[in-house]
């Protein structure tokens, strides 16, 4: 029986070394997204951002801010390998200047948008689909997330919901009108429009092994713009 006892005490200890990891992993993230989304909002003001002002702002701040139900909720249910590549690219990627913030009030979730789709960005972020319009432009701005990370919530949208994106030059609210899975060849979903759209893009099923087949489309229309 001494033998057994051994191995159990050696996977009840690797379980909680795996449950540490992960729980480190995933407070290193939500400090990267405060502070990218603290920044953001120093800029919108005119004033400039630091660690040290950040680390200030954190101590005086009456609500745990680290701790956001916005940043909870919109990871709770990341998978392990995207909590992993989040931590490792924000490490190496340093301060890279956002496009804005997209927030989706229903969802209770807000991520900065940062320029490209390579692999580094999408693990820190979600990114603005090169040769897709800017914020602010008439045609169709296109951002793609991954799936088991930022835009795994967007399984819970539905057509009416609203979409903010805040930039530094204004708000763009957008109306989701409809929700479509195509095939990753069907880029027709990002073709220029002659009105100001958003779509999100993301890969389907949500819960797959490996790389997903398909691809899940958000159509948004914008409402309105505050400038």
């Amino acid at each position: 029986m001494r033998p057994v006892r051994w191995i159990e005490r050696a996977l009840l200890l690797g379980g909680a070394f795996c449950l540490l990891v992960v729980g480190v992993a995933s407070v290193h993230s939500r400090v990267g997204q405060a502070y990218a989304s603290w920044s953001f909002d120093r800029a919108l003001e005119g004033r400039p951002a630091s660690a040290t002002a950040f680390l200030a702002h954190v101590a005086g701040a009456s609500s745990p801010t680290l701790l956001s139900k916005v940043d909870a909720d919109t990871r709770k249910d990341w998978s392990a390998q995207r909590i992993r590549a989040f931590q490792q690219a924000e490490a190496a990627a340093g301060g890279t200047p956002a496009i804005g913030r997209l927030e989706i009030p229903s969802l209770d979730m807000a991520v900065m948008v940062l320029d490209g789709t390579d692999e580094m960005t999408l693990n820190r972020a979600v990114g603005r689909i090169e040769g897709t319009a800017l914020p602010g432009e008439v045609g169709n701005l296109g951002i793609a997330g991954h799936r088991d990370g930022w835009f795994r919530a967007l399984r819970k949208l539905i057509p009416g919901d609203e979409i903010f994106l805040r930039t530094l030059d204004g708000r763009y609210r957008y109306r989701v009108e409809e929700i479509e899975i195509v095939e990753p060849s069907e880029t027709a979903v990002l073709a220029p429009t002659d009105a100001a759209r958003l779509t999100l893009v993301t890969c389907y099923p949500f819960y797959w092994a490996g790389s997903a087949p398909q691809r899940y489309i958000v159509k948004a229309q914008l409402v309105d713009a505050v400038r």
